[in-house]
């Protein structure tokens, strides 16, 4: 009976998706005043900055996806969510490795962030592969 009440989910996970969070608005605002920055000062070929734009934007919402269902996955102990997340893992990667080395312009502010975001990702990766062997494990 007590090991049916044992708790799987994974706490360094889930501080991580916590920090990852926070983590991702300090990303916006840095990110958006990079672009603002570049935007006034940088000189672009026609339609360049709008799709790193749109590009940011769109990294910034599937991240918050992706954490969504690496949290829900976490908490409830389900495997569907954590592999739903592992699935938005690998945009997420590319869109990563897009601002952080071939975008037009990379700053160094940047360069850190970005760095920072794709260290959260890959850790949070490795962190969702332990915790589907231990909800697989555990739940046969």
């Amino acid at each position: 009976m007590a090991a049916d009440l044992a708790v799987r989910s994974l706490l360094p996970l889930q501080i991580l998706l916590y920090l990852n969070q926070w983590y991702y608005i300090f990303w916006l605002i840095i990110e958006s005043l990079c672009f603002v920055f570049k935007g006034q000062t940088l000189p672009f070929a026609s339609g360049v900055l709008a799709g790193e734009i749109i590009l940011f934007i769109f990294l910034f919402f599937l991240d918050m996806f992706r954490i969504f269902f690496a949290t829900k996955g976490n908490l409830t102990e389900r495997i569907f969510g954590i592999v739903v997340s592992m699935i938005l893992t690998l945009p997420s990667i590319g869109g990563s490795l897009y601002l952080l080395i071939w975008q037009h312009y990379v700053l160094r502010v940047e360069l850190i962030i970005n760095a920072i975001q794709l260290v959260f990702i890959i850790l949070e990766l490795i962190l969702e592969i332990i915790a589907i062997i231990v909800f697989a494990r555990t739940s046969s």
